[in-house]
């Protein structure tokens, strides 16, 4: 059975539109928790993994664009999972204003992509 990529948000704002390879993923993702017991904790949305590149929101094995929007920026940037990692595995990836860290469930970390977060236009200019 095909492991997941957990693709976590840190961040107080949503993730919405959120794409993998331009699939669309059918959730939006919360901003970290506002509650006392476990403030500051990031929410997370279960991405699958597939060896090959299918048709639908998934991560293959090899480079994987993932986009998404919050209210005040947008991201996007390119997520390479090794061929080497069994297909298996859970994978944690969490997601910055400006990088995303991928990592094996162990705490290995496997790489870091830095982006630049593209900001919203004000309505009112």
């Amino acid at each position: 059975m095909a492991g997941n990529v957990y693709l976590f948000n840190v961040n107080a704002e949503e993730m919405s539109r959120v794409q993998v390879r331009n699939w669309p993923a059918d959730e939006t993702i919360d901003g970290w928790s506002e509650e006392k017991d476990d403030r500051y904790s990031p929410n997370a949305l279960a991405v699958p993994r597939e060896k090959f590149p299918t048709d639908s929101c998934s991560f293959a094995q090899g480079d994987n664009s993932v986009s998404f929007s919050r209210p005040t920026f947008n991201g996007a940037f390119i997520l390479t999972i090794d061929p080497a990692i069994s297909l298996s595995d859970d994978l944690i990836c969490y997601v910055t204003r400006s990088s995303a860290l991928l990592m094996r469930t162990n705490g290995e970390v496997i790489s870091e992509v830095t982006f630049a977060p593209t900001l919203m236009a004000d309505e009112g200019s």
